[in-house]
């Protein structure tokens, strides 16, 4: 049993009291206005990510479909980041992220990210949950901008702008959009988004193609597949081990981001 877990059960109350007081404190807990594009640049076909200040991506790299290759880059990708914020002044925040990081191995990780347990393994030490990023696609009706998304709990659905934005209030929002594409070529990437409505979420079905459950990034890569014919990261093969995820998705080649309030693996306002 690691050193964390050991203390959390040995006084479970005041941990969980201390981290409270920690995280009060922590960025992205303040009041600070969020930085998002303006309801009247979004186009039809657009996507956005969403991001808290405080949150971290500790996995960024494209999966190659080896597991030993895939584990091989995670383990530098981490020490990487450990090494970043133990040699760097980092906040409080990105200090508690990389000890718990520290303790994690790639198989852990893929249990949890590939799997659906980050929120309850994570909350029982009191940690907010490492991000691994989210996205949503623009649809236009009667000049009504929506978001188009899979999210947990609520399957794929279709939610008006505004009242997405009210359900995230502190989060920073980056717009991408995609390259050398019609009008008309965008419109049928969200006609295909929007016959998935209804269908349930699900992290764990792996297959991109699969059209029985989806997850955000997933329902991006689908719906440009089957409407246009080409896969977002150039690997047409939509069996995986491993999700794509919408920080991958940002890096298309095919998307372009039009507002950014800064890095997406960083918090734009800490």
């Amino acid at each position: 049993m690691n050193l964390i877990s050991t203390v959390f059960k040995s006084n479970r109350s005041a941990i969980t009291l201390l981290l409270a007081m920690v995280f009060l404190l922590l960025p992205g807990c303040s009041s600070a206005q969020s930085l998002v594009p303006d309801e009247s640049t979004l186009e039809h076909g657009d996507l956005i990510w969403p991001r808290t200040p405080g949150q971290f991506i500790p996995y960024s790299s494209l999966p190659s479909g080896d597991y030993t290759a895939d584990k091989q880059s995670w383990n530098l990708e981490k020490t990487a980041y450990i090494s970043l914020v133990r040699e760097s002044k980092a906040d409080r925040y990105e200090q508690i992220a990389a000890d718990w990081l520290a303790e994690l191995n790639y198989d852990q990780f893929r249990e949890i990210y590939i799997g659906e347990a980050q929120d309850e393994r994570l909350s029982a030490f009191g940690l907010p949950a490492p991000y691994v990023g989210h996205v949503g696609i623009i649809l236009i009706e009667k000049e009504i901008r929506w978001v188009v998304e899979a999210v947990k709990g609520k399957g794929v659905r279709k939610i008006r702008y505004t009242n997405w934005l009210a359900e995230r209030s502190d989060a920073d929002v980056w717009l991408g959009r995609f390259v050398k594409l019609s009008s008309a070529d965008k419109g049928l990437i969200v006609d295909q988004a929007g016959r998935q409505l209804g269908k349930p979420y699900s992290l764990m079905n792996r297959n991109l193609n699969d059209d029985s459950v989806f997850y955000c990034s997933k329902l991006v890569w689908f719906s440009v597949f089957n409407a246009l014919g080409f896969a977002l990261d150039d690997n047409p093969n939509p069996e995986r081990l491993i999700w794509y995820s919408p920080k991958q998705l940002m890096g298309s080649p095919y998307i372009q981001l039009v507002f950014s309030p800064g890095p997406y693996k960083e918090s734009a306002r800490n």
